[in-house]
C-alpha cells in the first residue's frame, strides 16, 4: 500500500475485502519510469495538448454552437 490509513482521503469501507471475501482490485496503480532530476520535477511531464483541444475545447465549442442555436430561435 502506498499510503497510510489516517492519510487516506476516501472514507473506510465497513466491511474490508479481507473479511467480506469479495475482491475490491487494486485501489492504486504505480508505474516506475527512470527519469533524471528534471525530468521527474517538471510540471508539464506526460501533457498532450491535442487531448486537451479533444476534451476541453471541443466541449466548450458544442456548448456555444448550443447558445447560438437559442439566440436565432
Amino acid at each position: 500500500m502506498t499510503h497510510q490509513a489516517k492519510t487516506c482521503i476516501e472514507r473506510p469501507r465497513k466491511i474490508g475485502a479481507k473479511f467480506s471475501g469479495r475482491n475490491f482490485g487494486r485501489d492504486e496503480v504505480i508505474s516506475e519510469v527512470a527519469q533524471g532530476y528534471a525530468a521527474k520535477r517538471d510540471r508539464w511531464n506526460g501533457y498532450d495538448p491535442n487531448q486537451y483541444k479533444s476534451d476541453v475545447i471541443e466541449q466548450w465549442n458544442k456548448i456555444n454552437d448550443a447558445k447560438n442555436e437559442q439566440k436565432d430561435l
